[in-house]
């Protein structure tokens, strides 16, 4: 499982509509907030990686917990991936079907090319 938060500065986001003050003083609150995440790397404590083969995800603000598949017994001291998709899958045109129920995200569109936005806020 990957446990994954938004912050603002340091303070965690927990709804849409809320104002958040940023370390500059700033105010912001957003009203929807969702990436995609790839290539997801584990770096054990030895500083040897495991890499997450084939898997991506959509965050959203609502959900924390993620499946990220079957991973060996180690220490691990932190997490890498890349906001954004593959560009195998970035270039599937995301009206047509799927495998994949994270590409059939109609927010996530640029509309009609055939590329997903990484970021959506």
């Amino acid at each position: 499982m990957l446990h994954l938060h938004a912050y603002v500065g340091i303070q965690e986001v927990d709804l849409y509509g809320i104002e958040y003050e940023t370390p500059e003083g700033r105010s912001m609150s957003l009203d929807f907030s969702q990436m995609y995440i790839s290539d997801v790397q584990l770096v054990k404590a030895d500083g040897s990686v495991y890499a997450i083969k084939g898997k991506s995800l959509l965050k959203n603000l609502k959900v924390h917990t993620y499946e990220i598949g079957q991973v060996p017994v180690g220490n691990y001291k932190s997490i890498r991936f890349k906001v954004g998709l593959p560009p195998s899958i970035n270039s599937l045109n995301p009206t047509a079907p799927s495998d994949s129920s994270i590409l059939n995200r109609p927010s996530m569109w640029w509309g009609n090319t055939a590329n997903q936005a990484d970021t959506s806020f």
